[in-house]
């Protein structure tokens, strides 16, 4: 269901956020006025890029257990602020929140998730714990997060942290870095 000023309309097949033929799923990609309650259905297993570069979106999200592709799902939402429940099948939420600069949301990390490259990439505002004990891939996962300063647990088996806190201006905590780390580069 979508609802739109008021309203709820029906939308048909709104499980099939991806397209069969070329794996993209940018349903919604780039509609900028893009601002209403939106359910996703418990069969959608890709949302990569599908709210992406929709400027006003700002509204919770609950992606179902089905969906094992979040990446990009709400990249360029510079104005979204929203909570966002990740299922228990999640496993690429890289450049997930990827330049939404207003984000600053707590997000429970399911241990499913494995990679997650870029994805509070430029949230400028985003100050939340996280732990990443799941995750083999996390290079450049913090990038530009200027007012980050919230406790973090790295993954165990991690082997790159590469520019995972570049331009944190603000970070200023304890880190234990895995046994594990060959890369930490920036």
């Amino acid at each position: 269901l979508l609802s739109m000023g008021g309203g709820v309309k029906s939308v048909e097949k709104l499980s099939a956020i991806s397209d069969n033929q070329s794996g993209r799923s940018s349903k919604f990609f780039n509609c900028i006025r893009l601002n209403f309650p939106i359910t996703l259905s418990n069969s959608i297993r890709n949302i990569n890029r599908a709210f992406g570069y929709c400027s006003n979106f700002n509204q919770p999200v609950i992606i179902p257990d089905s969906t094992i592709n979040a990446t990009d799902a709400f990249k360029n939402c510079t104005k979204f602020n929203s909570l966002v429940t990740l299922g228990n099948s999640v496993i690429n939420i890289s450049g997930i929140f990827d330049n939404c600069s207003a984000f600053n949301q707590p997000i429970s990390i399911p241990s499913s998730v494995k990679f997650a490259y870029n994805a509070f990439r430029n949230c400028k505002l985003f100050n939340q714990s996280l732990n990443l004990n799941s995750l083999e891939g996390t290079g450049s996962l913090l990038w530009g997060c200027s007012n980050f300063n919230s406790p973090i647990i790295l993954p165990e088996s991690s082997i790159s942290l590469y520019e995972m806190f570049r331009s944190c201006s603000k970070f200023n905590q304890p880190v234990t870095i895995p046994s594990n780390v060959q890369y930490m580069t920036r």
